[in-house]
Protein backbone atom coordinates (compact mmCIF):
# COMPACT_ATOMS: atom_id res chain seq x y z
CA UNK A 1 0.00 0.00 0.00
CA UNK A 2 1.48 3.32 -1.04
CA UNK A 3 1.73 6.43 1.08
CA UNK A 4 -0.90 8.19 -1.02
CA UNK A 5 -3.34 5.34 -0.48
CA UNK A 6 -2.80 5.49 3.29
CA UNK A 7 -3.39 9.24 3.30
CA UNK A 8 -6.55 8.75 1.30
CA UNK A 9 -7.82 6.12 3.77
CA UNK A 10 -7.06 8.41 6.70
CA UNK A 11 -8.98 11.21 5.05
CA UNK A 12 -11.95 8.93 4.37
CA UNK A 13 -11.90 7.67 7.96
CA UNK A 14 -11.73 11.19 9.36
CA UNK A 15 -14.56 12.30 7.09
CA UNK A 16 -16.73 9.35 8.16
CA UNK A 17 -15.95 9.99 11.83
CA UNK A 18 -16.89 13.65 11.56
CA UNK A 19 -20.09 12.69 9.75
CA UNK A 20 -21.04 10.23 12.50
CA UNK A 21 -20.40 12.86 15.19
CA UNK A 22 -22.52 15.41 13.35
CA UNK A 23 -25.28 12.85 12.91
CA UNK A 24 -25.27 12.05 16.64
CA UNK A 25 -25.31 15.76 17.49
CA UNK A 26 -28.28 16.24 15.17
CA UNK A 27 -30.17 13.42 16.87
CA UNK A 28 -29.53 14.99 20.27
CA UNK A 29 -30.70 18.38 19.06
CA UNK A 30 -33.88 16.98 17.54
CA UNK A 31 -34.49 15.04 20.74
CA UNK A 32 -34.55 18.26 22.72
CA UNK A 33 -31.09 18.04 24.31
CA UNK A 34 -29.96 21.42 23.11
CA UNK A 35 -28.05 22.05 26.31
CA UNK A 36 -25.23 19.93 24.86
CA UNK A 37 -23.31 22.96 23.63
CA UNK A 38 -24.28 25.40 26.39
CA UNK A 39 -23.33 25.88 30.03
CA UNK A 40 -26.06 24.26 32.07
CA UNK A 41 -26.99 23.27 35.61
CA UNK A 42 -29.46 20.82 37.15
CA UNK A 43 -32.50 21.44 39.35
CA UNK A 44 -35.13 18.99 40.54
CA UNK A 45 -38.88 19.10 40.98
CA UNK A 46 -41.34 16.68 42.58
CA UNK A 47 -44.61 16.03 40.76
CA UNK A 48 -47.59 13.82 41.57
CA UNK A 49 -47.91 12.72 37.94
CA UNK A 50 -45.76 12.98 34.83
CA UNK A 51 -48.17 11.40 32.36
CA UNK A 52 -47.00 12.24 28.85
CA UNK A 53 -43.70 13.78 30.00
CA UNK A 54 -40.55 12.20 28.60
CA UNK A 55 -36.81 12.60 28.85
CA UNK A 56 -35.92 15.46 26.52
CA UNK A 57 -39.26 17.24 26.97
CA UNK A 58 -39.11 21.02 26.89
CA UNK A 59 -38.75 23.29 29.94
CA UNK A 60 -40.16 26.79 29.45
CA UNK A 61 -39.72 29.94 31.50
CA UNK A 62 -42.72 32.21 30.86
CA UNK A 63 -42.96 30.69 27.38
CA UNK A 64 -39.22 30.86 26.61
CA UNK A 65 -37.38 27.57 26.17
CA UNK A 66 -34.65 27.36 28.83
CA UNK A 67 -33.85 23.65 29.01
CA UNK A 68 -35.19 20.12 28.95
CA UNK A 69 -35.98 17.11 31.09
CA UNK A 70 -32.86 15.09 31.88
CA UNK A 71 -34.20 12.31 34.08
CA UNK A 72 -37.45 10.99 35.60
CA UNK A 73 -37.34 8.80 38.70
CA UNK A 74 -39.33 7.96 41.84
CA UNK A 75 -38.47 9.79 45.05
CA UNK A 76 -38.01 7.09 47.73
CA UNK A 77 -39.10 9.41 50.56
CA UNK A 78 -42.29 10.99 49.22
CA UNK A 79 -43.07 8.38 46.53
CA UNK A 80 -43.66 11.23 44.12
CA UNK A 81 -42.07 11.49 40.70
CA UNK A 82 -38.66 13.15 40.84
CA UNK A 83 -37.91 15.05 37.64
CA UNK A 84 -34.41 16.38 36.97
CA UNK A 85 -34.23 19.44 34.73
CA UNK A 86 -31.20 20.60 32.79
CA UNK A 87 -31.42 24.39 32.48
CA UNK A 88 -29.42 26.95 30.55
CA UNK A 89 -27.19 28.76 33.04
CA UNK A 90 -27.73 32.17 31.44
CA UNK A 91 -31.30 32.12 32.81
CA UNK A 92 -30.24 31.10 36.31
CA UNK A 93 -30.87 34.53 37.84
CA UNK A 94 -34.49 34.37 36.60
CA UNK A 95 -35.24 31.00 38.22
CA UNK A 96 -35.26 31.70 41.95
CA UNK A 97 -36.32 29.99 45.15
CA UNK A 98 -39.73 31.66 44.72
CA UNK A 99 -40.23 30.20 41.24
CA UNK A 100 -42.65 27.32 40.70
CA UNK A 101 -42.90 24.65 38.03
CA UNK A 102 -45.90 22.72 36.75
CA UNK A 103 -46.75 20.07 34.17
CA UNK A 104 -48.65 21.58 31.25
CA UNK A 105 -50.07 20.58 27.89
CA UNK A 106 -48.90 22.17 24.65
CA UNK A 107 -50.98 22.36 21.50
CA UNK A 108 -53.73 20.14 20.16
CA UNK A 109 -51.48 17.06 20.14
CA UNK A 110 -51.20 17.15 23.92
CA UNK A 111 -47.40 17.33 24.23
CA UNK A 112 -46.37 17.70 27.86
CA UNK A 113 -43.73 20.14 29.09
CA UNK A 114 -42.55 21.78 32.30
CA UNK A 115 -43.64 25.39 32.69
CA UNK A 116 -41.67 27.55 35.14
CA UNK A 117 -43.28 30.65 36.63
CA UNK A 118 -40.42 32.98 37.62
CA UNK A 119 -42.30 34.47 40.56
CA UNK A 120 -41.30 37.70 42.32
CA UNK A 121 -37.89 39.18 41.59
CA UNK A 122 -35.17 39.72 44.17
CA UNK A 123 -35.15 36.17 45.52
CA UNK A 124 -31.96 34.06 45.61
CA UNK A 125 -31.35 32.07 42.43
CA UNK A 126 -31.70 28.29 42.51
CA UNK A 127 -28.33 26.58 42.59
CA UNK A 128 -27.22 23.33 41.03
CA UNK A 129 -29.02 20.38 42.66
CA UNK A 130 -31.68 22.42 44.50
CA UNK A 131 -35.43 21.80 44.27
CA UNK A 132 -37.91 23.87 42.32
CA UNK A 133 -41.31 24.34 43.97
CA UNK A 134 -44.19 22.56 42.26
CA UNK A 135 -47.41 24.31 41.30
CA UNK A 136 -50.37 21.93 41.46
CA UNK A 137 -52.76 24.37 39.73
CA UNK A 138 -51.72 23.44 36.20
CA UNK A 139 -53.22 24.99 33.09
CA UNK A 140 -56.67 24.92 31.55
CA UNK A 141 -55.93 22.10 29.10
CA UNK A 142 -54.59 19.92 31.91
CA UNK A 143 -57.65 20.70 33.99
CA UNK A 144 -59.89 19.69 31.08
CA UNK A 145 -58.11 16.37 30.68
CA UNK A 146 -58.38 15.58 34.39
CA UNK A 147 -61.94 16.82 34.96
CA UNK A 148 -63.51 16.04 31.61
CA UNK A 149 -66.58 14.37 33.12
CA UNK A 150 -67.27 17.38 35.34
CA UNK A 151 -66.86 19.76 32.42
CA UNK A 152 -69.51 17.72 30.59
CA UNK A 153 -71.92 18.52 33.42
CA UNK A 154 -71.24 22.24 32.94
CA UNK A 155 -72.28 21.95 29.30
CA UNK A 156 -75.36 19.97 30.36
CA UNK A 157 -76.29 22.85 32.65
CA UNK A 158 -75.78 25.29 29.77
CA UNK A 159 -77.99 23.17 27.51
CA UNK A 160 -80.75 23.02 30.13
CA UNK A 161 -80.49 26.79 30.62
CA UNK A 162 -80.76 27.24 26.87
CA UNK A 163 -83.91 25.09 26.76
CA UNK A 164 -85.42 27.08 29.63
CA UNK A 165 -84.70 30.41 27.93
CA UNK A 166 -86.13 29.13 24.64
CA UNK A 167 -89.33 27.98 26.33
CA UNK A 168 -89.67 31.33 28.10
CA UNK A 169 -89.05 33.21 24.88
CA UNK A 170 -91.41 31.08 22.76
CA UNK A 171 -93.88 33.35 20.99
CA UNK A 172 -92.21 36.42 22.44
CA UNK A 173 -93.38 35.59 25.96
CA UNK A 174 -90.26 37.05 27.57
CA UNK A 175 -91.24 40.48 26.20
CA UNK A 176 -94.33 40.37 28.39
CA UNK A 177 -92.97 38.18 31.16
CA UNK A 178 -90.30 40.55 32.45
CA UNK A 179 -92.61 43.59 32.78
CA UNK A 180 -95.21 41.37 34.44
CA UNK A 181 -92.64 40.11 36.93
CA UNK A 182 -91.56 43.67 37.74
CA UNK A 183 -95.17 44.76 38.10
CA UNK A 184 -95.99 41.74 40.24
CA UNK A 185 -93.05 42.40 42.53
CA UNK A 186 -94.14 46.02 42.96
CA UNK A 187 -97.72 45.00 43.71
CA UNK A 188 -96.52 42.41 46.22
CA UNK A 189 -94.41 45.07 47.92
CA UNK A 190 -97.40 47.44 48.07
CA UNK A 191 -99.55 44.61 49.43
CA UNK A 192 -97.08 43.91 52.21
CA UNK A 193 -97.01 47.60 53.14
CA UNK A 194 -100.82 47.75 53.27
CA UNK A 195 -100.89 44.49 55.21
CA UNK A 196 -98.52 45.83 57.86
CA UNK A 197 -100.60 48.98 58.17
CA UNK A 198 -103.82 46.97 58.56
CA UNK A 199 -102.26 44.64 61.11
CA UNK A 200 -101.04 47.64 63.08
CA UNK A 201 -104.47 49.24 62.97
CA UNK A 202 -106.19 46.02 64.04
CA UNK A 203 -103.73 45.62 66.90
CA UNK A 204 -104.55 49.09 68.17
CA UNK A 205 -108.24 48.25 68.00
CA UNK A 206 -107.72 44.95 69.82
CA UNK A 207 -108.84 46.42 73.11
CA UNK A 208 -112.08 47.59 71.51
CA UNK A 209 -112.81 44.38 69.60
CA UNK A 210 -116.09 43.96 71.48
CA UNK A 211 -117.34 47.21 69.93
CA UNK A 212 -116.58 46.13 66.34
CA UNK A 213 -119.42 45.35 63.98
CA UNK A 214 -119.89 41.76 62.72
CA UNK A 215 -118.56 42.83 59.31
CA UNK A 216 -115.42 44.31 60.84
CA UNK A 217 -114.86 41.16 62.90
CA UNK A 218 -115.18 39.06 59.75
CA UNK A 219 -112.70 41.31 57.90
CA UNK A 220 -110.32 41.03 60.82
CA UNK A 221 -110.58 37.24 60.87
CA UNK A 222 -110.07 37.08 57.09
CA UNK A 223 -107.03 39.31 57.36
CA UNK A 224 -105.52 37.23 60.15
CA UNK A 225 -106.19 34.03 58.21
CA UNK A 226 -104.49 35.46 55.11
CA UNK A 227 -101.56 36.59 57.23
CA UNK A 228 -101.15 33.14 58.75
CA UNK A 229 -101.41 31.55 55.31
CA UNK A 230 -98.73 33.87 53.94
CA UNK A 231 -96.50 33.15 56.92
CA UNK A 232 -96.99 29.41 56.36
CA UNK A 233 -95.93 29.77 52.72
CA UNK A 234 -92.83 31.73 53.68
CA UNK A 235 -91.92 29.13 56.33
CA UNK A 236 -92.18 26.35 53.73
CA UNK A 237 -89.98 28.27 51.32
CA UNK A 238 -87.44 28.96 54.05
CA UNK A 239 -87.38 25.28 55.06
CA UNK A 240 -86.73 24.21 51.46
CA UNK A 241 -90.11 22.68 50.65
CA UNK A 242 -91.37 22.73 47.08
CA UNK A 243 -89.65 23.89 43.91
CA UNK A 244 -89.28 27.51 45.00
CA UNK A 245 -87.92 26.44 48.37
CA UNK A 246 -85.36 24.18 46.72
CA UNK A 247 -84.21 26.95 44.40
CA UNK A 248 -83.89 29.41 47.28
CA UNK A 249 -82.18 27.13 49.79
CA UNK A 250 -80.24 24.55 47.76
CA UNK A 251 -76.83 26.02 46.94
CA UNK A 252 -75.50 22.87 45.26
CA UNK A 253 -75.95 24.29 41.75
CA UNK A 254 -74.12 27.46 42.78
CA UNK A 255 -71.32 25.44 44.39
CA UNK A 256 -70.89 23.21 41.33
CA UNK A 257 -70.63 26.14 38.94
CA UNK A 258 -68.28 27.95 41.33
CA UNK A 259 -66.04 24.88 41.56
CA UNK A 260 -65.64 24.90 37.78
CA UNK A 261 -65.11 28.64 37.45
CA UNK A 262 -62.77 28.97 40.43
CA UNK A 263 -60.78 32.11 41.23
CA UNK A 264 -57.86 31.48 38.87
CA UNK A 265 -57.35 31.64 35.08
CA UNK A 266 -59.97 28.89 34.75
CA UNK A 267 -62.66 31.47 35.53
CA UNK A 268 -61.76 33.47 32.44
CA UNK A 269 -61.72 30.31 30.30
CA UNK A 270 -65.18 29.24 31.50
CA UNK A 271 -66.57 32.73 31.00
CA UNK A 272 -65.36 32.63 27.41
CA UNK A 273 -67.03 29.25 26.93
CA UNK A 274 -70.34 30.56 28.31
CA UNK A 275 -70.17 33.75 26.24
CA UNK A 276 -69.41 31.73 23.12
CA UNK A 277 -72.42 29.48 23.75
CA UNK A 278 -74.74 32.46 24.21
CA UNK A 279 -73.43 34.23 21.09
CA UNK A 280 -73.83 31.09 18.97
CA UNK A 281 -77.49 30.87 19.98
CA UNK A 282 -78.09 34.55 19.25
CA UNK A 283 -76.92 34.02 15.66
Amino acid sequence: MTVDQKKFEYKVGAFVGIGVLLFLALILLLGGDRALFTSSYLVKIKLSSVEGLNIGSVVQLSGLRVGNVKEIDIDPESQKLLVTLRLDRKYQDRITQASAGSLRTQGALGDKYIYVDPGPQGEPALQDGQFLMSDTEGDFLSMLSKRGSEIERVFEILEETEKLLKSLNAGGQSTYLVPELVSGAKELNDLMIDLRQLVGAKSRQGAKSSELSPGSRQDSQTLMSATKHLASILRKIDSGEGTLGALVNDASLHDKIKSFLGSSPREQYMKEVIRGTIKSQER
